[in-house]
C-alpha cells in the first residue's frame, strides 16, 4: 500500500485516481491530524457487499 501526504495527493489526484484504478492498490493518504484510504470504485463496491 502506497502511502502519500495530503499536499502530495492534492498536487497529483488525477494521476493517483488513475493509477488506484488501475492497481487496484489503496493509497493511504495522511494528514496532520487523520489518515485516509483511496480504494477503486470496483474495490469500494466490493467490500461494501461483504
Amino acid at each position: 500500500m502506497n502511502t502519500v501526504t495530503a499536499s502530495q495527493a492534492r498536487a497529483g489526484l488525477y494521476r493517483l485516481i488513475d493509477q488506484t484504478a488501475e492497481t487496484h492498490r489503496p493509497v493511504v493518504i495522511s494528514g496532520k491530524r487523520a489518515n485516509a484510504v483511496l480504494v477503486s470504485e470496483e474495490d469500494w463496491s466490493a467490500i461494501q457487499e461483504t
